[in-house]
């Protein structure tokens, strides 16, 4: 796939600087030492990750475009409660695909893989109203609803008794979600983006690029997109242009993956960058 160079909207985004808050040094000098080093950081992965962030970026297209037009809203509840929330949903994933892009080019890894952690247990909620419109009664806040064990097990029972195919992949999004909820917690993985490797145990305070890290988010990341994007033509009829993107978007990413597999292998340590999700102990 070729990386187109520039589009007129990416151009003019370039040569306006960000909103931001001028002030005196004791204000301001904390905040711009920090973006210093996140441009730093976006710089050395838009340097090396540049098909990652293609593909990314492409998947933030269909998403956003996949909003126009009208939905599929069935008559009678609970479906239409059911549905008008899993399209809220949506919503919610497109800003977390978003955010997780962000905290990547900045060095925020935690916060990167919180992001992916909610878009991954997006889908699974929207697969669980789908398959349980009834559900949506207890859809509440002040209710604790069921874990997310318990979603996909009972997701995976229900697609079972339908005959449906590649039930499996709710259990890889399972795993996927599991992996994400320990990189981003604020112990084991959490602190290894913030000590200097070498065994000095240094701290890093802000943003810092870690290879190993940018290609597991990429990883899981891409995947979180592949699961979202799926949820669209169940709840709005897609038109071919879109169809055609998407169906271009999955292949790009398989043939990506199968690349990054074979580049990398099953074998590495966690500081070397040379590991993928499958054995990157946390």
């Amino acid at each position: 796939m070729s990386v187109p160079e520039f589009s007129e909207r990416q151009m003019k985004l370039s040569r306006e600087p960000g909103p931001m808050l001028f002030g005196p040094p004791e204000v301001v000098d904390g905040w711009c030492s920090l973006v210093e080093h996140e441009r730093s950081t976006a710089l050395e992965v838009l340097r090396g990750y540049r098909h990652e962030v293609a593909l990314w970026y492409r998947g933030l297209s269909l998403m956003l475009d996949g909003f126009h037009g009208g939905w599929i809203i069935p008559d009678g509840e609970p479906q239409n409660q059911a549905t008008m929330t899993r399209a809220h949903l949506l919503g919610l994933e497109l800003s977390s695909a978003k955010a997780a892009l962000d905290m990547t080019l900045a060095g925020y890894y935690s916060i990167a893989m919180a992001s992916i952690r909610h878009m991954l247990e997006a889908t699974a909620q929207s697969m669980y109203l789908m398959l349980f419109p009834e559900s949506h009664i207890k859809w509440d806040p002040d209710d604790e609803g069921p874990g997310m064990r318990q979603l996909v097990n009972q997701i995976k029972k229900e697609l079972r008794k339908k005959g449906a195919e590649d039930v499996d992949n709710f259990e890889k999004l399972y795993d996927s979600w599991k992996y994400m909820c320990k990189g981003s917690h604020p112990s084991g993985a959490g602190l290894l983006q913030v000590i200097a490797r070498g065994g000095d145990e240094r701290n890093i305070v802000g943003s810092v690029f870690r290879p190993d890290f940018v290609e597991t988010i990429f990883d899981h990341g891409l995947w979180a997109m592949l699961m979202v994007l799926v949820t669209f033509p169940s709840l709005k009829v897609m038109d071919e242009e879109w169809n055609r993107r998407f169906t271009a978007w999955v292949e790009d990413r398989q043939t990506w993956r199968q690349n990054m597999l074979q580049q990398r292998g099953l074998e590495g340590d966690i500081g070397e960058g040379t590991v993928t999700s499958a054995d990157l102990e946390f």
